[in-house]
């Protein structure tokens, strides 16, 4: 079985507020977030074309610098003269100078035939025997700059013819080759320059790097030398943007450059930006739960006090202060409210004395009633006696008559008296609860209708007690008789339970008829309160209740339904004895 769970308004209310609230904070804070990083975007896209632009200019400027210095040796006198020599080692020997003086990692002299006559190289001896190839094939494509490689070495070459004479006199004299190692040295001046990690490639292998130890095996890992490389790249705990720029795409050689763009500095504002998002959020959410409630409790106050009345009117309270204030709905709900319950309160106290001036009028009628049946008895009997001819017998019979007449009469008054004393009028004395029940109970089955009714009386320890012996008596009376009434026409069972308790009695008169009526069961010990019953006045259960208080007890309803009813006495078992000249002086 499911249970339907209500929250209180000014939950709701909350509730609803910051989910609305919270998600516009979040979908502004998101909207903020993607546009910062959309300009971060765009500033690394700029970065990534100015480190590119940055790349090719230096690539170019050293490339023209190299081309200047060849041109330079080339036309030199000097040269010039020694290449007429033609002898290699002669060339070879005094060429020495002239590669000092370029500055150059690589230097060749060669004749025009492209046959090597001297090699100058500053860190590399494996070009030595494949420099004669390199340049009859760069020759052959009459390229004026090249990329030689050898193993792992990589030469920037720039070829300069050497001539001499003008115009139509002039003469080839050789070839001049100055070249540049692609080396560390050579990709850190490219990076200082574009501002990233340089790696330079050279068909499958790498030839230079800034990258050092394991970050150039990771690279080689997750490149895997493709052409069309990642747009970013993770290397070790550092993120980077990745461009390539081709410096040769020729079959034979193809010579690549990767550029890595450190994103150190964007992915930690990122971070940051992250962090404070989050931190924006929590204080939105917390200072918007604070105003929430505090607005909320403005606007909900007003309905909860109203609210708290209407349960305390449903509980008997009338008394509960509603104050008018709020908004004007919630100042006029209140003041509907507080005349609705002045209404109500007059409604009922109306109905409160329409139902006691009808009651008192039933219990006027009923005992009206009683008291002419007896006056009439009374004076039946009185007519008897004044008559001579009534014999002795007859004469103490009439006497009896008349006697329990008077004594009814006498009883009903009594109640009446009874029901209206404030005061205590108890006659205390050493008495056995049992036995006043039972004297009860012989009072009941005296009259005709309820002759030879079982009823069963059982006791559970000692019932000897001090209280007013004839009041109790009254008291098991009235209840035994409304249980004798209440299973009147039909077999039901009436039984009287007395059990001791440490220091009082508790009594019990079950019975098995139909049960109290509902309309009466919160007013059944009111004067004047009864249902059911023809010529019922409503004091048996008022004088019961008085009684049983008067001696300090309680007096109610443990159980009733349509399967019967069970009253429950708890009577102290001493009571503090009134002398008998002050107990006539409260009777009289």
């Amino acid at each position: 079985m499911g249970s339907d769970v209500h929250l209180r308004l000014r939950t709701q209310l909350i509730i609803a507020t910051l989910t609305i609230s919270s998600a516009l904070s979040g979908v502004c804070l998101l909207l903020m977030r993607h546009s910062v990083k959309s300009e971060l975007d765009r500033q690394r896209n700029a970065a990534i074309l100015a480190s590119t632009r940055a790349f090719a200019r230096v690539e170019r400027e050293q490339q023209m610098d190299l081309a200047r210095v060849a041109a330079l040796l080339s036309e030199l006198p000097t040269l010039k003269a020694l290449m007429t020599s033609g002898h290699a080692a002669t060339i070879q020997d005094a060429s020495f100078e002239y590669w000092q003086l370029s500055g150059a990692d690589l230097m060749v002299l060669a004749t025009p035939d492209a046959r090597v006559m001297a090699v100058h190289a500053a860190e590399s001896k494996s070009l030595d025997s494949s420099v004669q190839r390199l340049l009859s094939v760069s020759l052959d494509r009459r390229q004026q700059t090249a990329w030689w490689q050898e193993n792992n070495d990589l030469f920037r070459v720039v070829m300069q013819p050497i001539v001499a004479g003008t115009g139509s006199e002039q003469r080839r004299l050789g070839v001049l080759a100055i070249g540049q190692h692609i080396d560390a040295t050579f990709a850190s001046g490219l990076a200082l320059s574009s501002g990233s990690q340089i790696v330079l490639v050279s068909g499958d292998s790498i030839v230079a790097s800034t990258l050092q130890g394991s970050e150039i095996q990771e690279f080689a890992r997750d490149v895997n030398f493709r052409r069309v490389a990642p747009q970013q790249l993770q290397i070790g705990n550092r993120h980077f943007d990745v461009s390539i720029a081709d410096l040769q795409t020729r079959p034979d050689v193809s010579i690549r450059c990767y550029m890595l763009l450190p994103l150190d500095s964007t992915d930690a504002y990122l971070h940051r930006l992250n962090r404070m998002i989050l931190l924006i959020g929590i204080v939105s959410c917390l200072v918007g739960a604070v105003l929430v409630s505090i607005i909320s409790r403005a606007i909900t106050g007003p309905l909860e006090t109203l609210a708290g009345a209407v349960r305390a009117l449903a509980a008997g309270d009338d008394t509960y202060s509603v104050e008018p204030r709020g908004g004007i709905e919630a100042v006029e709900l209140a003041n509907a409210f507080s005349r609705m319950r002045e209404q109500l309160k007059s409604s009922q106290k109306l109905q409160l004395e329409s139902e006691r001036m009808a009651a008192l009028g039933r219990a006027a009628g009923s005992i009206s009633h009683d008291i002419r049946h007896h006056l009439a008895a009374l004076v039946a009997n009185a007519e008897f006696l004044y008559d001579t001819n009534i014999v002795e017998v007859d004469r103490d019979e009439v006497y009896r008559e008349i006697e329990r007449a008077s004594g009814q009469m006498t009883g009903l008054l009594d109640s009446l008296v009874e029901i209206a004393r404030e005061r205590k009028t108890l006659m205390v004395s050493r008495a056995d609860l049992q036995l006043v029940a039972r004297r009860a109970i012989d009072a009941v089955r005296s009259r005709p209708e309820f002759r030879g009714r079982t009823i069963d009386v059982v006791s559970d320890g000692p019932t000897a007690g001090e209280f007013d012996a004839p009041k109790l008596e009254r008291v098991f009376f009235n209840l035994i008789l409304n249980s004798c009434e209440a299973t009147n026409g039909s077999p039901g069972r009436i039984g009287v339970n007395i059990s001791s308790k440490a220091g009082m009695f508790e009594c019990r008169i079950w019975d098995t008829g139909t049960g109290i009526p509902d309309v009466i069961r919160e007013v059944l010990f009111e004067p004047f309160v009864s249902a059911g019953k023809n010529n019922g006045t409503g004091l048996g259960l008022a004088i019961a209740a008085k009684i049983v208080h008067d001696h300090g007890g309680t007096i109610c309803v443990e159980e009733t339904s349509s399967a019967g009813t069970t009253f429950l006495l708890s009577i102290p078992r001493c009571q503090v004895s009134s002398r008998p000249s002050e107990a006539h002086a409260q009777a009289s």
